[in-house]
């Protein structure tokens, strides 16, 4: 596996661990609050649970961009970048090959 992948892999694994833990967290302290299980700190614990809920959210959209990527390298690992041939118009094939001096005429006489 290459350096790229490997990098990929581990920002996600990252970043999976990260937004989980913030959702548990948000999801935790929203229950407290609900069961009035916070006494004087409510306030303090609404803030937290919003911005764990909010950072939860953004890591989840940066997850899903990360494992798109994934999957366009794992493609391009399996198949290789120029995985269909493409069409090159003769004319154009003569130019990259190269023509011998005849100009774009390759089948005139010399």
């Amino acid at each position: 596996m290459n350096q790229t992948t490997e990098r990929l892999q581990c920002g996600y694994a990252v970043r999976f661990l990260v937004a989980a833990g913030c959702i548990a967290v948000s999801a935790v302290t929203a229950r407290l609050v609900m069961l009035g299980k916070t006494g004087d700190y409510w306030l303090w614990a609404i803030f937290i649970a919003a911005a764990c809920g909010i950072a939860g959210w953004k890591l989840g959209v940066i997850l899903c961009t990360r494992w798109k990527d994934l999957k366009q390298l794992d493609v391009l690992r399996q198949h290789g970048p120029y995985d269909r041939r493409e069409y090159v118009a003769p004319h154009e094939a003569v130019r990259q090959v190269g023509s011998n001096g005849n100009g774009p005429n390759m089948w005139g006489t010399p």
